[in-house]
This record gives structure tokens, sequence and C-alpha cells, in this order.
């Protein structure tokens, strides 16, 4: 059997996908800061590791959505949580949130080295300069999705 100097980050090459198991430890809006996890042996890392939402999950990627011929422009009242305003004739709101939530402790899948990346940067403020790439991805095998409240 191979040993690597961290279990957690074997050395693949570059342009292999990599799935792995993390553990949520706090939802920043467009990621989540997580810890690698390894449950065979119970042991979670010990560095922060950002793991993009899903694209249509994401807070700050979202402000509005045209979805057949229909604009819907969204405010956030946190990572989680959103009114859609139809910007047609009537209207219309509708709360959101995204269910089932991120946890403290959730494990996700999260997969690495996707081709085009995530999209996802972890600028959250002014200075776009200083954004960073987010390199993993959740999965989703949970099937979080926005529901209206």
């Amino acid at each position: 059997m191979r040993e690597y100097a961290d279990p957690f980050v074997p050395p693949f090459p570059e342009k292999t996908v990599i799935v792995a198991l993390f553990r949520v430890k706090s939802d920043e809006g467009d990621y989540l800061l997580c810890r690698h996890y390894d449950a065979f042996r119970d042991q979670e890392g010990e560095e922060d590791v950002r793991v993009a939402k899903p694209p249509l999950q994401r807070r700050y990627d979202q402000t509005s959505r045209t979805i057949a011929g229909t604009t819907y422009n969204y405010t956030y009242s946190d990572n989680r949580s959103r009114t859609s305003t139809n910007s047609g004739d009537a209207g219309d709101t509708a709360d959101y949130t995204i269910e089932p939530e991120y946890q403290v402790d959730d494990l996700i899948w999260g997969m690495r080295n996707i081709q085009g990346g995530t999209g996802a940067t972890d600028w959250e403020g002014d200075a776009a300069a200083d954004a960073n790439p987010v390199l993993w991805q959740d999965v989703n095998v949970e099937g979080r999705c926005w529901a209206e409240n």
C-alpha cells in the first residue's frame, strides 16, 4: 500500500477528476468552508478548504434570472434565504430557502479539476482583483434546492 505525506490529499495528476468527502464548517454565500474527512478513520483534516455551492444556489452569482421570458430579481436576507420578485406586470414576490440547509458538520461530496473550473471565487466584497478561484465543487448528492416557504 502506498503511503502519502497528507492522507487527505493524495498526489493525483492535475487533469484527474478527484472526488472527496468533506465536513462543512460554515456557509460563505457562494461557497462552503469545509475540512477533508476520512469516514473510515473518523478523522477530519486540519486545513479549511473552499467548496463551491452548485451554481444556482450561490448568493452572489444569482441576483436575477430570466425564465421563459420572465425576469426574477433576488434579494437575500442571508446565505440560505432569498425573496424572488417577478419583474412582470404583477410584481409578485415569493420567499425561498435552500432545503435541506447546510449544517455545521454535514458531510458533502466534492469534486476537483472540473474542466472550465467551478466559476466561483472567494470574492464577496469590493476587491475583485484579490479573488481566488474556488477549486472544489459540491456534487450536491443530497439534492439541495431553493424551496418556496
